[in-house]
Protein backbone atom coordinates (compact mmCIF):
# COMPACT_ATOMS: atom_id res chain seq x y z
CA UNK A 1 0.00 0.00 0.00
CA UNK A 2 3.13 2.34 0.92
CA UNK A 3 4.70 1.18 -2.24
CA UNK A 4 0.99 2.43 -4.24
CA UNK A 5 1.01 5.65 -2.84
CA UNK A 6 5.05 6.50 -3.30
CA UNK A 7 4.23 5.71 -6.88
CA UNK A 8 1.23 7.83 -7.41
CA UNK A 9 3.00 10.36 -5.65
CA UNK A 10 6.36 9.82 -8.15
CA UNK A 11 3.94 9.95 -11.23
CA UNK A 12 2.06 13.62 -10.07
CA UNK A 13 5.25 15.06 -9.67
CA UNK A 14 6.61 13.78 -12.91
CA UNK A 15 4.11 15.01 -14.76
CA UNK A 16 4.03 18.28 -12.36
CA UNK A 17 7.37 18.82 -13.86
CA UNK A 18 6.78 17.80 -17.81
CA UNK A 19 4.55 20.64 -17.65
CA UNK A 20 6.30 23.07 -16.15
CA UNK A 21 9.38 22.97 -18.39
CA UNK A 22 6.49 23.02 -21.05
CA UNK A 23 5.49 26.43 -19.80
CA UNK A 24 8.85 27.76 -19.66
CA UNK A 25 10.13 25.91 -23.45
CA UNK A 26 7.05 28.07 -24.37
CA UNK A 27 7.56 31.10 -22.63
CA UNK A 28 10.64 31.42 -23.78
CA UNK A 29 10.25 30.42 -27.10
CA UNK A 30 7.37 33.39 -27.65
CA UNK A 31 9.57 35.79 -25.57
CA UNK A 32 12.65 35.05 -28.21
CA UNK A 33 10.54 35.25 -31.08
CA UNK A 34 9.03 38.82 -29.98
CA UNK A 35 12.39 40.44 -29.27
CA UNK A 36 14.12 38.96 -32.44
CA UNK A 37 11.03 40.34 -34.95
CA UNK A 38 11.52 43.48 -32.95
CA UNK A 39 15.47 44.07 -33.34
CA UNK A 40 15.29 42.72 -37.26
CA UNK A 41 12.47 45.05 -37.79
CA UNK A 42 13.62 48.45 -36.07
CA UNK A 43 17.22 47.11 -37.94
CA UNK A 44 15.67 46.95 -41.62
CA UNK A 45 13.63 49.70 -41.44
CA UNK A 46 16.34 52.30 -40.43
CA UNK A 47 16.66 54.35 -43.49
CA UNK A 48 20.17 54.15 -44.09
CA UNK A 49 19.76 50.17 -44.31
CA UNK A 50 17.62 50.58 -47.55
CA UNK A 51 19.04 53.54 -48.61
CA UNK A 52 22.73 51.85 -48.87
CA UNK A 53 21.31 48.69 -50.49
CA UNK A 54 19.55 50.73 -53.15
CA UNK A 55 22.71 52.36 -53.76
CA UNK A 56 24.75 49.60 -53.81
CA UNK A 57 22.50 47.94 -55.93
CA UNK A 58 22.05 50.88 -58.98
CA UNK A 59 25.73 50.47 -58.56
CA UNK A 60 25.93 47.12 -59.54
CA UNK A 61 23.09 47.57 -62.33
CA UNK A 62 25.39 50.57 -63.85
CA UNK A 63 28.50 48.65 -64.08
CA UNK A 64 26.32 45.60 -65.56
CA UNK A 65 24.70 47.66 -68.16
CA UNK A 66 27.63 49.89 -68.59
CA UNK A 67 30.29 47.07 -68.90
CA UNK A 68 27.94 44.28 -70.93
CA UNK A 69 26.49 47.26 -73.30
CA UNK A 70 23.17 45.96 -72.32
CA UNK A 71 19.79 48.52 -73.87
CA UNK A 72 16.40 48.22 -72.58
CA UNK A 73 15.35 45.78 -75.53
CA UNK A 74 18.08 43.43 -74.12
CA UNK A 75 14.83 41.46 -71.84
CA UNK A 76 17.19 38.11 -71.73
CA UNK A 77 20.25 39.56 -69.99
CA UNK A 78 18.24 42.00 -67.77
CA UNK A 79 15.91 38.99 -66.63
CA UNK A 80 19.72 36.98 -66.21
CA UNK A 81 21.68 39.93 -64.18
CA UNK A 82 18.24 40.26 -61.68
CA UNK A 83 18.19 36.36 -61.19
CA UNK A 84 21.55 36.54 -59.49
CA UNK A 85 20.59 39.60 -57.06
CA UNK A 86 18.87 38.37 -53.72
CA UNK A 87 15.59 40.49 -52.88
CA UNK A 88 15.71 42.72 -55.86
CA UNK A 89 13.22 43.89 -57.93
CA UNK A 90 13.52 45.69 -61.32
CA UNK A 91 11.35 47.83 -62.85
CA UNK A 92 12.51 50.00 -66.05
CA UNK A 93 10.11 52.84 -67.23
CA UNK A 94 9.88 54.59 -70.46
CA UNK A 95 8.16 58.08 -70.74
CA UNK A 96 5.95 56.29 -67.92
CA UNK A 97 4.96 53.30 -69.65
CA UNK A 98 6.29 49.97 -67.20
CA UNK A 99 8.72 48.45 -70.76
CA UNK A 100 10.74 45.84 -68.14
CA UNK A 101 9.22 44.19 -64.94
CA UNK A 102 11.70 41.88 -63.48
CA UNK A 103 8.59 40.82 -60.85
CA UNK A 104 6.42 39.02 -64.08
CA UNK A 105 3.62 38.58 -61.70
CA UNK A 106 2.61 41.68 -62.40
CA UNK A 107 2.05 41.65 -66.54
CA UNK A 108 4.11 38.48 -68.13
CA UNK A 109 3.42 40.42 -71.90
CA UNK A 110 6.00 42.93 -69.84
CA UNK A 111 8.68 41.35 -70.83
CA UNK A 112 7.14 39.55 -74.26
CA UNK A 113 9.12 40.19 -77.48
CA UNK A 114 9.07 43.36 -79.19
Amino acid sequence: MNRLLIGKKLKIKLVLAVVISLVISISALVILQVVGETVLDSYLSKSTFVENRQQDALDRFEAFVYNQNVSTRDHEQLSAWIRHERYLNLYIFAKDKLIFSSNTEIDPAINGPR
